[in-house]
C-alpha cells in the first residue's frame, strides 16, 4: 500500500478532506523522521517501536580484492511490532509457549 492509498482509505473511514489527511500524514512522517535522525525511539501504540541502534566498528573484507577493511560505527533502523500486530499478523501471542512447540 502506498501514501496515497493510506490517505483514500482514511478519508474513507473518517469523512475528513483528502488535503487534510495527506498534510496530517506527511506531517506525522515528518515528525518520525526527525525523531529518528536525533537518534530518539519512536513508540507508536498499536503498531510498534522504530529503534535507531548504533553498529559498532568491526573488520570487513572487500569482496572484489579480499583485502581486509575497517568498516566504521553506523546507526540501523529496527522496527519491533507491538503485540496487537503481532496477533493480528500471527494469529498467535508472541509469548504464547504452545507457538513455540514447547508446549
Amino acid at each position: 500500500m502506498k501514501k496515497p492509498e493510506i490517505v483514500e482509505e482514511v478519508v474513507e473511514q473518517t469523512g475528513y478532506r483528502k488535503r487534510a489527511v495527506a498534510e496530517i500524514l506527511d506531517a506525522a512522517i515528518e515528525l518520525i523522521t526527525s525523531e529518528l535522525k536525533k537518534h530518539r525511539k519512536v513508540q507508536i501504540s498499536g503498531l510498534g517501536v522504530f529503534e535507531p541502534r548504533k553498529r559498532k566498528a568491526r573488520a570487513g573484507t572487500n569482496p572484489r580484492t579480499q583485502e581486509a577493511l575497517k568498516l566504521p560505527p553506523t546507526w540501523s533502523l529496527v522496527f519491533r511490532p507491538s503485540v496487537p500486530l503481532r496477533i493480528a499478523l500471527t494469529g498467535k501471542h508472541p509469548r504464547d509457549r504452545r507457538s513455540r512447540g514447547q508446549g
